[in-house]
């Protein structure tokens, strides 16, 4: 194996890092840019794994030492990028966010930041943008591997090389099949968490190790083949491809065919070791560092969701700021001996400790107070707490499946008389709408009951690619089968519909693991629909802003005074929800009733969001009370008494 500098894999760092900062910076021509992390994983386990195979075969290898290596080479920049986000944090993150920001930062200098993301959300979705530490996920999932590599290979050392490959082979193939196993139905865990992702970092040990038995040998066609994979993948995935997967073989396999036979006089290895490419290699991991807190504070910032242009002009900041971190911090922290910052190892250790404490420190005060909201005056406190989103009776995977009736999500009119049973079904915004329906419902002489679940709209086979959905066919199947049996005279239901089809892509799974299609969702709605043997009033996707109404009408309040309202163009609206409304209405029972919420929310060519300063909004999906009462309510009541409820 050569022990030289290879410039092309600099280069290869250039291709990874600059898909992964245009993807965040929203670029659609890259809409796989996220496979970049891939190719860093890849190039990862084959440096550290040479690095640690050398020293063995030297018989100089030092647990303690590789560990000083790793703490040198990670925690100066990581260090620096955390504290200059806690300003900013501290002067525009509402209380939750500051909450999340503050455990985000424990998380990531004890390397467990892909632990805590995989348990608070999607990598995907909307609130994932305005998470300045949301990418130090993938240095936790390395950093946990580097914790079992040199043990492991140390165990190893004494068998012959070829059973070596055998066994880290074996192990790249387990993690490779409990990752396929594990993207349908959980696919929050197939993206953050080691075991499902470890197969790719010993792709790269393994030709690691093919380099040592075999030595280098450039092939400039396989290399080629290899870039390509990469570029394909960048362009062809989007957010809609369950990853990783045997998806990820793609840039996975690409990235080992670059390593094992790029050189400088192949067509793949010119391109790669262009000065430009390795440039950008040489600053990628502070790049990484900067990119995402540069994009999630700019979006923060702004009270209009910002334009493309202004987004890739953040990102393009985030290499100047490389160049000075790798220069100032990375350089300086990596030298040891004499006339370094730190050149012993006690030193390195010292302040890698007190770095890492002082983290939990801040992580832990976030937490305990809540985001610190003493930050807000007291009428911005009471204005956040009055628009939260109501969250009553709704259910998340964290709790056992409900034994039903649940007495607390049951609600008796206040007159004693029971005109007849209302079931309110659905997700989160079904939740949202719910206390504004119970109220009128209760008042017109109705029992109602609801039952709500994170994720979980009106279908049994068919669920949202998000880890808090992996429960809703076993959670709608029982309330269906509870509904039918009790007998009730209609259900409501809405769910976050929006976006979840849009030119002719499904972004549903099936429970038994085949592909969905809007034929096989619109039969699982309509099965479970007619399986309730109750008339359904379906409240239609309303319109999704850009921008979270309530959080930017605080924002407002904090810096101008004052709250104007949003709005977005009705044509707009009409285009987001078209390709679903159709599918959801085709698949209705015949006697099934609707509303449009767009009604409520649009008139003439605009639809708004805040009325009488009033955020009709919590965020970007779901309803304040008040604004279910303003936007949804007298529609819902219209519909009602004209079928004679």
């Amino acid at each position: 194996m050569s022990t030289g500098y290879r410039r092309e894999i600099d280069g290869l760092r250039a291709f990874a890092v600059l898909p992964v900062i245009l993807f965040h910076a929203g670029l659609g021509i890259f809409p796989g840019g996220f496979t970049g992390v891939d190719v860093f994983f890849v190039i990862s386990g084959y440096l550290i794994g040479g690095i640690l195979i050398r020293e063995l075969q030297e018989g100089r290898f030092s647990i303690i030492g590789f560990y000083e290596r790793r703490a040198r080479r990670i925690l100066p920049a990581l260090a620096l990028v955390m504290l200059c986000c806690i300003p900013f944090a501290w002067a525009w993150m509402l209380p939750l966010e500051m909450k999340d920001f503050a455990q985000s930062v424990a998380a990531a200098a004890l390397s467990v930041s892909n632990l805590l993301f995989w348990l608070e959300a999607d990598y995907f979705d909307s609130a994932a943008e305005l998470k300045p530490l949301l990418h130090s996920w993938s240095l936790g999932v390395e950093e946990q591997f580097y914790l079992l590599l040199p043990p492991a290979l140390l165990l190893l050392w004494r068998w012959p090389m070829r059973r070596r490959m055998a066994v880290i082979a074996l192990v790249a193939l387990g993690s490779l099949a409990l990752c396929m196993a594990m993207v349908r139905g959980s696919p929050a865990a197939a993206f953050y968490l080691l075991p499902f992702r470890a197969w790719e970092l010993l792709a790269g040990t393994l030709c690691a190790l093919w380099h040592l038995r075999n030595g280098q040998r450039g092939n400039g066609p396989l290399a080629a083949l290899g870039l390509g994979a990469i570029v394909a993948s960048v362009l062809v995935f989007d957010t809609s491809t369950p990853f990783p997967s045997a998806y990820a073989l793609l840039p996975v396999t690409g990235s080992c065919l670059v390593l094992l036979f790029a050189t400088p006089e192949g067509w793949a290895g010119r391109l790669l070791t262009l000065a430009p490419v390795v440039g950008i290699g040489l600053i990628s991991y502070s790049a990484y560092l900067w990119h995402q807190p540069l994009l999630a504070f700019g979006r923060l910032y702004s009270l209009e969701a910002p334009t493309q242009g202004s987004l890739l002009a953040i990102a393009a900041a985030s290499l100047p700021l490389a160049y000075l971190s790798w220069r100032f911090v990375e350089q300086p922290f990596r030298r040891r001996g004499p006339g370094a910052l730190l050149p012993g190892r006690a030193a390195v250790l010292s302040l890698s400790a007190a770095l890492i404490v002082a983290a939990v420190v801040f992580g832990a005060l976030g937490h305990v107070r809540g985001g610190m909201p003493g930050r807000y005056t007291a009428e911005q406190q009471a204005f956040l707490k009055l628009h939260e989103w109501p969250r009553r009776c709704l259910f998340t995977r964290l709790d056992p499946l409900p034994v039903l009736p649940v007495p607390a999500c049951r609600f008796l009119p206040a007159t004693g008389h029971i005109k007849g049973r209302v079931a309110l079904v659905g997700d989160s915004v079904m939740s949202s709408i719910s206390p504004a329906a119970i109220r009128y419902l209760t008042a017109e002489g109705y029992m109602v009951e609801q039952f709500t679940h994170s994720h979980c709209t009106l279908n049994r086979a068919h669920h949202v690619n998000d880890i808090d959905a992996v429960p809703c066919p076993a959670f709608i199947s029982r309330v269906t089968d509870y509904i039918a049996a009790q007998g009730f005279d209609l259900v409501i239901s809405a769910g976050a519909f929006q976006n979840k089809l849009a030119q002719g892509k499904l972004s549903f799974v099936r429970t038994d693991g085949a592909t969905a299609t809007t034929d096989s969702f619109g039969r699982d709605f309509a099965q479970t629909a007619a399986a309730t043997g109750t008339r359904l009033l379906l409240i239609e996707p309303h319109p999704r802003p850009e921008v979270d109404i309530r959080d930017r009408a605080v924002r407002q309040m904090r810096t101008h005074g004052s709250r104007t309202d949003y709005t977005m163009g009705r044509a707009a609206f009409v285009a987001q929800v078209s390709e679903i409304r159709a599918l959801l209405e085709q698949s209705l029972p015949e006697d099934s009733l609707t509303v449009d919420p767009g009604e409520g929310f649009c008139s003439g060519d605009l639809c708004h969001f805040v009325h009488a300063g009033v955020p009709l909004l919590s965020d970007r999906t779901h309803f304040t009370d008040k604004g279910a009462q303003y936007a949804l309510m007298p529609l819902l009541e219209t519909v009602l008494k004209d079928s004679g409820y």
